[in-house]
């Protein structure tokens, strides 16, 4: 169960359950104690129907089968909305080690990203021209990374469930797996390759006269985002 689906439990619930205390509490409406029949027949209703809304309302947060949705990259505002997407996914039954694999996975790459920040204000003053390219770097990474999180999610999302059903080994599924898996090796690719330059910049300060812009980590990720264009 996501966060979401949390807030709307609770609110529902929450919701219903001080309509029920207001309608059956004898300090407030007491619907059982109305002499008027008409009024009487309201609250009873109204008490009804908030059985059935508690029924109903629950079912579909919890087990009705979520609907489809196809992301674009600008729907995505940060980290979390990437690993709230994940949760929300159909077909969580068949994809699920996937799933908490890329989740692990964007969290590891904010956790970098973290980290090279604190880098980047050592080594460099805000605005100059070394500053400014190490920061592209950085952005050209996470949105490689992230642009492969969106498609997973979307493939993920697309299969259909009777396909599914199935059987994992069909064709078509395995052309959806192919592609999934093709995307996470991609970014675990690119995990390695920041974890590289991190242990890179470490040794900078026993190697003088060694420029940051000049190491092979750098120059091995500025070839994977320009070689990415190609793949969008």
């Amino acid at each position: 169960m996501n966060k979401k689906q949390i807030m709307k439990l609770f609110g529902l619930n929450l919701g219903i359950a001080l309509l029920d205390v207001l309608l059956l509490s004898k300090g407030l409406i007491h619907i059982f104690g109305i002499e008027n029949i008409f009024l009487k027949a309201i609250g009873i209703t109204a008490f009804i129907m908030s059985i059935i809304l508690f029924g109903y309302g629950n079912y579909s947060i919890l087990l009705k089968p979520k609907e489809k949705k196809l992301y674009k990259i600008t729907e995505f505002k940060d980290a979390n909305d990437y690993i709230e997407a994940f949760k929300d996914c159909p077909n969580q039954k068949y994809f699920s080690v996937k799933i908490k694999k890329n989740i692990r996975d964007v969290e590891k790459l904010m956790k970098k990203k973290e980290v090279l920040k604190v880098i980047l204000s050592q080594y460099f003053t805000p605005g100059e021209m070394s500053y400014v390219r190490f920061e592209n770097v950085i952005d050209g990474t996470m949105s490689v990374f992230l642009g492969n999180i969106q498609k997973i999610i979307n493939r993920i999302t697309i299969i259909d469930a009777d396909t599914l059903k199935e059987g994992m080994d069909n064709q078509i599924c395995q052309e959806y797996i192919r592609y999934i898996e093709s995307k996470m090796r991609e970014n675990e690719e690119i995990l390695l390759k920041l974890d590289n330059l991190i242990l890179e910049i470490s040794k900078l300060d026993d190697v003088e006269g060694q420029n940051l812009e000049e190491l092979p980590a750098i120059q091995e990720i500025n070839d994977l985002i320009s070689n990415t264009q190609y793949y969008k």
